[in-house]
């Protein structure tokens, strides 16, 4: 259990592991899609079940544990993410 790395894009913070993975939860919150990022997560994932498998849970300093995953499982959320938005929006 580490303080994460937090790095702040447009003004939302995004919480990283010292071994680099992300908070999947931030990086959605962060791309502004929608404020319930919980319900969006579970909405993709009922689309796409394979994207739980490329997620691992991490204890950041004095939070819940939180879904994290690494640059080739967080290109494989963000593209699903973006084909989903694209899609509802029409």
């Amino acid at each position: 259990m580490y303080d994460p790395v937090t790095v702040i894009i447009d003004e939302d913070p995004i919480k990283f592991t010292p071994d680099g993975r992300i908070d999947v939860l931030d990086a959605i919150a962060s791309l502004g899609a929608e404020h319930d990022t919980q319900g969006l997560w579970r909405r993709l994932i009922l689309l796409h079940p394979e994207l739980s498998k490329v997620c691992g849970r991490y204890v950041f300093a004095n939070q819940s544990p939180a879904l994290v995953a690494d640059a080739e499982g967080w290109e494989k959320i963000q593209a699903a993410l973006f084909e989903f938005l694209i899609e509802t929006a029409a």
